[in-house]
Parts: structure tokens; C-alpha cells; sequence
């Protein structure tokens, strides 16, 4: 089973650099190349395996852009490409562009563990329990429900982040209008809007499901 270890800034920078190399390779097919699972989160423990997320223009150009990531001695597991080498080891997962909802799940996980230390070390934790496992088929299953579980979380919270940016920069714009209007000062009221804008995009959205009665438990409620 794979073992888990402490974060290596490195990890950033062979990013950085096998990004540039799919990038130059794969052309005008790769729209963006972008860092994603536990490796892209600061203080996280991982796995020493760069996941990326391709970003691809044109499903027509899939096979060409696979047999380019075999070039770049990627070979194909599954849903993903991927390449061991002496430091570190690579993994590409290819998401049409028109396929939002793939890619934001992604994204949305490493923003979702990087914005809260509490979170993110209650991450460790379960993690590192699950990869402790030595049954092999309950270490599969339950890694599996871990990180499922993690994404439903994660997309709730950008969804919730979403939505408290719309109404903020609503409240924003009457805010100020509202400024003139009563308080004599645009500044006033559109710090005033702001501040009722947050409120309401935090407390008063009620279509939202936050799913806060899921712990890390693999999906089990409280």
C-alpha cells in the first residue's frame, strides 16, 4: 500500500516544471494544467505523487494527446496517465473544458483544505488512519468513501463561497446608492452593504444543502 509522508514544498515546483512539459507537448490542445489532490495542500499529508488535472480543448484530439502523454513515458491506469521517476512520481487526469463540474470538484477540495487548519488537520488524521489499514480490500473501500465524502464537502463550501461573493458585491452596488441616499456618503453605505451582503450570502441562503451533519466518518450522520 502506498505510504503516506509529511508535505514537501518541493512538491510545488516539480509541478511547476512537468506542467511546462505537458503544456509545450501536448500545444493549443491544453487549455490549463493545474495541481491537484493532497500534494497541492500546504501542511497535508500525502502521498509523494503530483496529481494534475489536464484541461483539453478538443475530444477529438483525445487519442493524439494520449499517445503524447505515452511519449512523456506516462502509462495509462485507469482514468489517469502515470509516470515514476527517481524523486517523485506524476499523475494526469485529461477533463473536456466544457466539462465544468469535473474540474471544479477537483479544485474545489484543495481550496476547501487550504482555507481551514482545522479541517485540514482533521484531514490528516482520517487519512492517515485509512493508510494505516492493513486489509487491503477495507483499505480500498474505505479510501474511496474518504474521499467521496471529501468532494461533497468541498463543493458545498465553494458553493457556499459563491454565493456570499454574489450577494456581497450585490450588497456592494446598493450599498453605495443607498449611501447617497441617507447617509450622505457613498463609502458609508457601500461598507454598510458589504457587511448586509456577507450576512445574507452566509446566513440566509437556505437552498444550499451544506451537508454539515457529515463528519469524516465516510458519510455517516452525526
Amino acid at each position: 500500500m502506498t505510504k503516506l509522508v509529511e508535505y514537501n514544498p518541493e512538491w510545488k515546483n516539480f509541478f511547476k516544471e512537468e506542467s511546462k512539459k505537458l503544456k509545450k507537448n501536448i500545444g493549443k490542445n491544453c487549455l490549463s494544467v493545474m495541481h491537484i489532490g493532497s500534494t497541492a495542500v500546504r501542511g497535508a499529508l500525502a502521498a509523494p505523487i503530483v496529481d494534475m488535472l489536464v484541461v483539453v480543448k478538443d475530444d477529438n484530439l483525445l487519442e493524439i494527446t494520449c499517445a503524447i502523454l505515452e511519449d512523456m513515458n506516462y502509462v495509462e491506469q485507469g482514468n489517469v496517465f502515470f509516470k515514476e521517476c527517481t524523486n517523485i512520481s506524476y499523475s494526469v487526469r485529461l477533463v473536456n473544458k466544457k466539462n465544468e463540474e469535473e474540474y471544479t470538484k477537483y479544485i474545489s477540495v484543495v481550496h476547501y483544505l487550504e482555507n481551514d487548519k482545522k479541517i485540514l488537520d482533521e484531514f490528516n488524521k482520517k487519512k492517515q488512519e485509512i493508510y494505516d489499514m492493513t486489509d487491503e480490500n477495507k483499505y480500498t473501500e474505505e479510501r474511496k468513501n474518504f474521499f467521496n465524502d471529501l468532494q461533497v464537502k468541498a463543493i458545498n463550501w465553494n458553493k457556499e463561497q459563491e454565493h456570499i461573493t454574489e450577494c456581497t458585491s450585490i450588497g456592494m452596488c446598493l450599498g453605495m446608492s443607498m449611501g447617497l441616499l441617507f447617509f450622505d456618503s457613498m463609502v458609508t453605505g457601500m461598507l454598510a452593504g458589504l457587511l448586509i451582503g456577507y450576512l445574507i450570502g452566509k446566513f440566509g441562503n437556505k437552498e444550499i444543502d451544506l451537508d454539515k451533519d457529515i463528519d469524516f466518518k465516510f458519510g455517516k450522520k452525526k
